[in-house]
């Protein structure tokens, strides 16, 4: 069995202290002798839409800052799978502050990660854009109103990380109807498996 591992931490603190790059060239080498202890692992390295502070797929600098992290990324981790991308949620900044799609974000990063074949995963929850104030915006549907007119238009290695549930792991839920709505676009599952949240301890 092979081991998925998300380094949250780097890419939540570096964006929440205004770090302009997270991936810190310091920070490498450790990561490095992380993966070296655990050759069998898929290593991915999750990032959001403001490391660097400054993000643009269409600005030079910052397609030439990730060009430059990524390849020393792949020098330490060379079976790295690649980045797992989230944005758009949790007070965090998206595509929208460019004007640009989620499509347009993720191309950023997958044309980076191809050259070493890898792959980037966009995770869905983007439910905070709402306007609660509004009676039709509706939680459940957010991630199908998002993704439903991208379909086709990621890079072909870019993978859509779709929750089980339309709302956020709930205890019981249907299925979320984005699975429903791509048709052209690779998509992955993602369930909920620990006791994370209080009281989930119950209904495992």
């Amino acid at each position: 069995m092979r081991a998925l591992l998300l380094f949250d931490s780097l890419g939540f603190a570096a964006a929440k202290n205004g770090l302009i790059g997270w991936l810190r060239y310091a920070s490498l080498p450790c990561l490095g002798q992380y993966h070296s202890n655990l050759p069998s692992a898929i290593v991915t390295l999750h990032t959001t839409e403001t490391s660097p502070v400054a993000f643009d797929p269409l600005d030079a600098s910052d397609i030439e800052w990730w060009s430059k992290i990524t390849t020393q990324a792949y020098d330490r981790i060379p079976d790295m799978a690649g980045y797992l991308v989230k944005a758009g949620s949790e007070g965090q900044p998206g595509s929208k502050a460019y004007n640009m799609t989620l499509a347009d974000a993720a191309s950023l990063f997958a044309k980076e990660v191809k050259p070493y074949g890898g792959i980037v995963m966009c995770r869905t929850f983007v439910y905070n854009q709402l306007n609660e104030s509004i009676w039709t915006d509706d939680r459940a549907k957010a991630a199908v109103e998002f993704f439903r007119d991208l379909d086709g238009e990621f890079d072909d290695n870019v993978v859509i990380q779709i929750k089980y549930g339309p709302i956020d792991f709930q205890v019981r839920e249907p299925a979320s109807a984005l699975f429903a709505n791509l048709f052209n676009t690779s998509m992955a599952l993602s369930r909920h498996h620990w006791t994370k949240w209080p009281c989930y301890q119950r209904v495992l």
